[in-house]
């Protein structure tokens, strides 16, 4: 998708087309799946890689975050 061409009356538009009042997933079919394993071992091998530099751990905790968010077999 070109965002160059997206207004921002698309997206207003695209956000009014989704279903808020759908309860969100529970957290153990987030977890559920396989891909689990690699976001821990993924975590662990950055957090012993990170542990000497102190900004690099921060750094390392939103690659966490980020890593957990691509988990979702959905998105």
């Amino acid at each position: 998708m070109d965002w160059g061409n997206v207004t921002a009356e698309d997206l207003v538009e695209a956000l009014r087309e989704v279903d808020w009042s759908s309860p969100p997933r529970p957290v153990s079919e987030f977890f559920s799946s396989y891909r689990t394993n690699y976001f821990i071992m993924i975590i662990f091998i950055l957090g012993l890689g990170f542990l000497r530099r102190p900004l690099a751990i921060v750094a390392a905790a939103l690659t966490a975050v980020t890593i957990a968010f691509l988990n979702d077999r959905y998105a």
